[in-house]
């Protein structure tokens, strides 16, 4: 074999060689899944993540918030892969604006009232929140999926503007919520179940002619830019080991 020959062969091995390099980058960076996710799920989904990261080897963002502020978030950006939506409401807007490629219910969001360990207020009812001596705080029904959920439950219990004219503070997430009835600043507020489970609140539940249950969908959005790994993401949290997950935090799997 001539020196020219050996020369051509080493230029094509080094060609051949920087073209795998070449194409293993965007499939790297490509490896990552980008999550808009309700703040009421984020006890489970981080634990959850973990799991599909190990067993992937991917890497996954979530960006976690009141369902209006990560629905603007992502109507404005046109980006990302998965949106775990909290609210019949604004599932319907993305499915409207053409951003649903699939989806699957994984899970319901049942409404309960809680309160700090040993229910020092004695509150049994939807109407003890009407008591002068019970501090209110509800979720901010423009923003988390929480509040419209409450302002639901309220208006069917006909309540709704008297406990609206004593609310000491409404939030943009559910979880603020726990966080205030924690420190004292609230006495109770209308959560998640599994909220308040999981920030070990004491609850009772509310009378089922007043509440509501919200469907909670994890869709694969048309803005996806690793349609397998979001469609994969999405399965995964269909699984049992993450149903167990789900269920130890208080959800109720669909």
């Amino acid at each position: 074999m001539s020196n020219k020959v050996k020369a051509l062969l080493i230029v094509a091995m080094l060609l051949l060689l920087i073209t795998i390099l070449l194409m293993k980058v965007p499939m790297q960076a490509k490896s990552k899944v980008f999550v808009y996710c309700g703040a009421g799920l984020k006890p489970a989904m981080d634990k959850i993540v973990k799991l599909f990261e190990k067993k992937y080897g991917v890497l996954v963002e979530i960006s976690y918030g009141g369902i209006g502020a990560i629905a603007s978030q992502f109507f404005a950006s046109k980006m990302g892969d998965v949106f775990i939506v909290p609210d019949p409401l604004y599932f319907s807007k993305l499915r409207e604006k053409g951003y649903v490629k699939s989806y699957s219910k994984i899970l319901v969001f049942t409404p309960v009232i809680a309160f700090a360990k040993g229910n020092p207020k004695n509150i049994t009812l939807l109407s003890d929140l009407l008591r002068p001596d019970v501090k209110v705080g509800l979720g901010d029904p423009r923003v988390p999926a929480i509040g419209r959920a409450a302002k639901e439950i309220l208006e069917r219990a006909r309540i709704a503007d008297a406990i609206y004219n004593k609310t000491v503070v409404y939030t943009s997430t559910v979880n603020e919520l726990a966080t205030y009835i924690k420190t004292g600043a609230i006495d109770a507020a209308i959560v998640w179940r599994a909220v308040a489970i999981s920030y070990g609140l004491d609850y009772v539940e509310i009378d089922s002619k007043y509440n509501v249950e919200y469907p909670v969908y994890a869709v694969v959005l048309t803005t996806t830019s690793n349609e397998f790994l979001s469609e994969e993401f999405v399965k995964f949290l269909k699984t049992e080991d993450v149903k167990r997950i789900f269920v130890e935090e208080g959800f109720t799997s669909a």
